[in-house]
């Protein structure tokens, strides 16, 4: 048979189930698909089969089972299968596994927006280079809110929300971004490196009892470095919502920004309005008809389906797992696979070594069916040198003084192991065996053997440890790994990666390199100081808080310290106790290496047994942080340990004793972003002061910025002053002497952020009202002082300038600033008749202001026009600046969460009313944990600071509401800021379209508008109505809108999210209300 002739024949069709979806398939199949022909349906319900009979062509049957139907030999085998294929990862796989040994087939999975033109032309234009390098996608699907109690039904069996509402976005993510190509993967098979997620019920109530909620927002990192992130919604009131931005490195997509339902317009008593797609169907109507003429024409031209089931499952799986961190509060991590990867060379060694007790659980066990440790393993290799390189005796001293100085987590033991269990990486199709479910492993193989209770439960809570990678570690390095010395020469011979301590500083120390270091010999293992991990960590806890037996202890403390127990260094510090725990070690190793590969237990069913066990040797709730006693008591003593240690504080730079450290003294210097200042190179950084016209005021006195100690201004800046209020002023070139001017009431302080705080306290002591540019301080220790003079000076202004909530005054503004920006200061008319006020604008004639949209939005939001506020989606997308200057500000502006999205956290406090005490447990903690991940596109020097110019954030507050923003600095349309507020009534977009004016441009380009080029541009009427507001606040004696404390904890969840960012997993907040950073 020619292909002509194959292509004439249609293909016989039948749908399986016509509910919802199975109705519109067998319509588009009957009378749209000229290629296919509907020849049956198949349900169990007999009003479905009515339904059929009535509306589909009467050739077709009808059959109350999928049985029968698959008997009728007119339907031809392959197969299109609604998504997702299965809520259970084991059937999908059985599928695509069924698929492959049936390549004559047809298996295609349907992925409707795949089928979708604009989502087609964006894989075009990405495909044709038009965008550079797609980096990220942001995608969201908000579905209309159903009020007849049906999806309520229907989500019982749905899976959740990112798998029934998400994964639609999540296989969009993997097409556009390319994450499945295997040129661009060191492992083909893994393709997403961690996700995070996080929820909440506004309206539906009743999904949190199936784990499940009506509002989601997920961060998704993949293997090929691109990012994803997502929001779902099911409680949109103005109808079926879906946006797709794609970002790339030379501009950006955005697919169905307005999700009209046509291009007809209504104005009328509502305003100016269009009315949006009811439902999914109207929106992608006409990409289900292309999806079923799709798969017709790749079964009669035999060509390749373009969705597969792979395709399927590895979005089903990527959803599993932001369902998993939805419902453990933590991301997917890799820190399983470095575990894992630890014990394998452990199991490994073992199986050379005969020094351990043989067990009777695995005494017919292959042991050589574990994976081997081999050299080659780059992964091990590389944790070892980083472990290896770190752990030293001064970062030894200051961990166990940071592990028990601030107050961490109680919680009861199973309540432990619950959040122990979310370390996983619930990414990885290959995941084996839980936290939990290893636990339990060792614990049963214990208990197979009839050891004793206590040590069954030792077994079960052995690794509880690794609660520590909450806590405040720097990595997985001081965490898990094997343990050994420090202080004293090292084995290398008989530790794993010997070759890997090369730059340790400890191994060219005096002291530290010699054989016994600064202990004695024979001084006995309690007294040495272990390298830091989980083991030493629970230790230190238990042996305080719990009545577990000395055994149990040894088993505890000294399992991961393989250079002892297997290759028997360090004897020469051996007491004779230690006899006893090496007994101990070698009875508990094989149970905890070797039960990983038994059957995987069910935690269900062990929990009674083993909560009784916990009951009897530990109390309902253990203390996370010990107490200072935890600390031994060699290390806690008042002398150094021994003469070597004395001679070492002489002789070397380590000159505390272990107990001078633990109680806060001298200790390591935290790193701190290095300070650029050769384009502000002013040994006394300038105070600029100029007169606001507004209110009957005059200028006073300025000063110049930025170029050197001039009295008097340049001639460049004369000339741009010509014609301006601002040509009288008087200018200083030293800030001291301008914050004292008797001429100066008030200042506006914009220098360089590192002198913010100081100058703005040298100020408020000076009688001076203060409006100052935030942040207060790159370093929070630094603005809490700002906060406290604030208080203590009540009778002046504080305020910070938070621009964006000042669009409200209405009376000046200034034109696009071009030169740069100067400050200046307001003066009064004289004593008694004025004010003598400083602030910043820049120097440009003056026009009438009218933006309002934050306030706007605040006033609808206080006026109950939302219903409830419950979330904020927020970005500030800076234009792309090649010039360089930007690389140089970034150095001293404290990162990009700091100084690019503190405007975002500012809004959406303000917004969201976080701070209001009637919604808060305990006022002073206002949020419960952030959440960020970022990537450097365009300036890759900003990783040598911990930085990066692109960002995605999640933040939690603890009023129940949330808000997410993406940052970036890399913008080429220009400066993009928008603001979408999410109420359980309506929803507010603030800036949806960035465009500088309302000018249509139509020509060979399109049709378009320009953007704003500047955050100046977008918010110019802001900053002077910043100044106005300020003006008014003092002089009217009006609380300032913006105040130090909004500052501080702005600046504090900042903090917070760059620690997040840098350390790649989330940041809780404590009841303090500061980020728990160590």
């Amino acid at each position: 048979m020619t292909a002509q002739t194959q292509t004439k024949r249609r293909v016989k069709v039948a749908v399986l189930g016509v509910g919802l979806m199975g109705k519109r398939h067998a319509r588009n199949i009957a009378y749209f698909d000229p290629n296919a022909e509907l020849v049956a349906v198949s349900d169990i319900k007999p009003e479905a089969l009515e339904w059929a009979k009535a509306e589909l062509p009467p050739t077709v049957k009808t059959y109350s089972s999928s049985e029968e139907l698959l008997a009728n030999p007119e339907v031809e085998a392959h197969s299109l299968i609604e998504k997702p294929i299965s809520l259970d990862a084991e059937e999908s796989k059985r599928v695509v596994a069924e698929a492959k040994l049936h390549p004559e087939l047809k298996v295609m999975v349907a992925f409707s927006r795949r089928f979708d033109e604009s989502y087609n032309e964006a894989a075009a234009r990405i495909k044709a280079g038009k965008l550079g390098t797609p980096y990220l996608i942001k995608s969201c699907t908000n579905d209309k809110y159903d009020s007849t109690g049906r999806f309520l039904a229907y989500s019982k069996h749905s899976g959740g929300i990112f798998i029934d509402c998400g994964i639609h976005d999540i296989d969009i993510g993997r097409w556009l971004l390319d994450v499945g190509n295997p040129a661009k993967l060191k492992n083909p098979v893994k393709q997403v490196t961690r996700v995070f997620a996080t929820g909440l019920n506004t309206v539906y109530p009743e999904l949190e009892a199936q784990g499940d909620c009506d509002n989601a927002i997920g961060v998704i990192e993949f293997e090929n470095g691109t990012k994803f992130n997502i929001h779902l919604s099911r409680t949109s009131m103005h109808g079926h919502d879906v946006i797709c931005e794609v970002f790339g490195t030379e501009s950006k997509l955005v697919i169905n920004e307005n999700p009209n339902i046509s291009r007809v317009e209504i104005r009328d008593a509502h305003g100016v309005r269009m009315e949006s797609h009811p439902s999914f169907y109207e929106r992608f109507k006409g990409a289900f008809v292309t999806e079923i003429q799709t798969f017709s024409k790749c079964i009669l031209d035999d060509i390749a389906v373009p969705t597969p089931p792979q395709d399927a499952l590895e979005a089903a799986q990527i959803a599993m797992a932001l369902t998993h961190s939805f419902r453990t509060g933590m991301p997917g991590l890799k820190f399983e696979r470095i575990s894992d990867a630890v014990d394998d060379i452990n199991v490994a060694k073992l199986k050379a070594s005969d020094a351990y007790d043989q067990s009777e659980f695995d005494s017919e066990k292959d042991k050589a069916g574990f994976r081997q440790f081999v050299d080659s393993n780059e992964s091990s290799r590389r944790f070892y040198i980083e472990q290896h390189t770190k752990q030293t005796v001064a970062f030894n001293l200051e961990a166990r003084r940071k592990a028990f100085e601030r107050p961490r987590a109680t919680m009861g033991i199973w309540e432990a192991m619950e959040l122990l269990n979310t370390l996983v990486d619930a990414s990885d199709p290959d995941t084996d065996a839980t936290q939990i479910e290893h636990l339990l492993q060792t614990a049963e193989a214990m208990r197979k053997d009839g050891k004793p209770d206590w040590m069954q439960v030792t077994g079960l809570i052995h690794d509880l440890g690794k609660l520590l990678y909450f806590f405040g570690s720097d990595g997985q390095w001081d965490v898990v790994g094997d343990t050994f010395v420090v202080g004293c020469q090292i084995p290398t011979e008989k530790i794993v990666y010997s070759d890997t301590f090369t730059a340790n500083p400890d191994l060219t120390d005096p002291i530290y390199s010699t054989k016994y270091g600064m202990y004695e010999p024979n001084c006995g293992l309690d007294k040495l100081l272990i390298s830091w991990g989980h083991d030493e960590y629970l230790y230190m806890v238990m042996k305080e808080q719990s009545s577990l037996p000395p055994a149990a202890l040894h088993m505890i403390r000294y399992h991961s310290f393989y250079p002892w127990h297997r290759e028997r260094a360090y004897t020469y510090f051996e007491s004779e106790a230690d006899k006893q725990a090496l007994k101990d070690v070698l009875a508990f190793n094989p149970y905890d290496l070797y039960s990983k590969s038994d059957s995987r237990p069910d935690p269900k069913v062990l929990r009674p047994y083993y909560e009784g066990l916990i009951a009897k040797y530990f109390p309902e709730k253990i203390n996370c942080s010990g107490s200072p006693s935890s600390v031994s008591a060699e290390w806690a003593s008042d002398t150094p340990v021994t003469s070597r240690t004395t001679s070492l504080a002489q002789s070397s730079s380590w000159c505390v004793t272990p107990l001078q450290r633990l109680r806060g003294g001298p200790r390591r210097t935290s790193r701190r972003l290095p300070i650029d200042r050769s384009f502000h190179s002013l040994r006394d950084p300038p105070l600029l002061l100029v007169s606001s016209p507004t209110r009957g005021l005059t200028v006073s006195a300025t000063c110049p910025v930025c170029s050197s100690h001039l009295v008097t201004p340049s001639p460049l800046l004369l000339a741009r002053l010509a014609g301006t209020h601002l040509t009288r002023a008087r200018w200083y070139a030293d800030s001291t002497e301008a914050i004292n001017s008797p001429d100066v009431d008030a200042v506006l302080i914009a220098t360089d952020t590192a002198t913010h705080a100081t100058l703005a306290i040298q100020a408020l002591e000076a009688g001076k009202h203060v409006l100052l540019e935030k942040p207060i301080s790159v370093d929070v220790k630094k603005a809490i002082p700002v906060v406290e003079a604030a208080a203590a000076h009540p009778h002046l202004k504080t305020m910070i300038g938070f621009s964006r909530r000042c669009e409200w005054f209405g009376l000046v503004r200034f034109g696009s600033a071009q030169f740069g920006s100067v400050c200046f200061t307001v003066t009064g008319l004289g004593a008694g008749d004025g004010l003598r006020l400083g602030v910043w604008l820049p120097v440009h004639p003056l026009t009438r202001a009218d933006d309002e949209s934050y306030l706007e939005a605040k006033r609808r939001i206080d006026n109950g026009q939302l219903g409830k506020a419950y979330m904020i989606k927020s970005a500030t997308n800076d234009q792309y600046d090649p010039s360089g200057f930007f690389i140089a500000y970034s150095k001293d502006s404290g990162g990009i969460f700091l100084d690019c999205g503190i405007h975002d956290i500012d809004i959406a406090r303000w917004l969201l009313d976080v701070a209001n005490p009637k919604l808060l447990k305990n006022p002073a903690k206002q949020v419960t944990r952030v959440y960020a991940t970022g990537l450097n596109v365009r300036h890759p020097e900003l990783a040598e600071s911990e930085d990066c110019d692109n960002a995605n954030c999640i933040v939690e507050f603890e009023n129940g509401t949330q808000c997410t923003f993406h940052l970036s600095r890399t913008a080429l349309h220009g400066h993009d800021c928008f603001c979408e507020v999410f109420g359980t009534e309506s929803k507010l977009v603030i800036n949806g379209n960035p465009n500088m004016t309302r000018v249509e441009i139509r020509d060979e380009h399109g049709v378009r508008m320009e953007s704003t080029p500047t955050y100046y541009d977008r918010f110019k009427d802001a900053f002077v109505n910043e100044a106005n507001t300020f003006t008014a606040c003092v002089l009217d004696d009006l609380p300032v809108p913006t105040t130090p404390s909004d500052g501080l904890e702005a600046a504090q969840i900042a903090l917070g999210l760059t620690h997040s960012f840098r350390a790649g997993k989330p940041v809780f907040f404590g009841e303090d209300g500061k980020p728990i950073i160590d």
